[in-house]
């Protein structure tokens, strides 16, 4: 085999294209460039997608720990909200607000360590710089299917808020029309009823039957 290639001394550039994708590819190239050149650590940057999907947005780059932690801290309020106390809610409410407003100022940063954590990860693994890119971009990217379901769950809510209630209407009706059946035929039957003869019943519902 060849010889480990030393990234160490250049900005992986063209290893970002693979890791991050096509999806706003150079909004994120620019940011990463520009931490780079900064010293290491949190950098302010401000994402709008992070602060509107939050935990969506984190699954949709492929950062499943941030997911389930957003998906955690749902679960959390959810919990709370059923508890009739003004003062937790308020409290509640207020940390989740800082909590989001950290995670968007934060989140390039969180998506730029976790790129160049994968680009660690796949030189450690291969000593070919081909097919490190191949490995990122097999790995990275997005989950593309994910605007496709949202935005297809908004479509089936409105088909359903309009076709559940006609479906119930139809099948009351359906209910009150058989139900209804009965007592037409009562009623006829007692329209044509006399006093029977045959069978003591006054007025006998039967009478055309007992007669014969």
């Amino acid at each position: 085999g060849g010889t480990m290639k030393d990234f160490s001394d250049t900005r992986p550039v063209g290893l970002y294209d693979e890791a991050i994708g096509s999806k706003n590819r150079d909004y994120y190239l620019d940011k990463f460039e520009d931490f780079d050149q900064r010293e290491a650590g949190w950098h302010v940057s401000w994402n709008w997608a992070a602060f509107f999907f939050t935990g969506f947005w984190a699954l949709y780059r492929k950062m499943y720990g941030l997911f389930f932690a957003w998906w955690a801290v749902g679960t959390v309020l959810a919990v709370f909200s059923k508890v009739q106390n003004s003062e937790i809610s308020q409290t509640l409410g207020i940390m989740t607000g800082i909590l989001l407003f950290a995670f968007s100022l934060y989140a390039n940063t969180l998506y730029h360590r976790k790129i160049k954590k994968r680009i660690a990860s796949a030189q450690r693994s291969h000593s070919d710089a081909s097919r490190v890119s191949r490995r990122l971009s097999v790995g990275g990217g997005v989950h593309g299917w994910m605007p496709i379901v949202f935005g297809a769950i908004p479509v089936i809510g409105i088909v359903a808020a309009v076709a559940l209630p006609a479906y119930q209407d139809y099948t009351k009706r359906q209910t009150v029309a058989a139900s209804s059946v009965p007592n037409i035929q009562a009623s006829a039957d007692l329209a044509q009823a006399k006093d029977c003869f045959w069978c003591g019943e006054k007025p006998c519902i039967n009478y055309a039957r007992c007669r014969y």
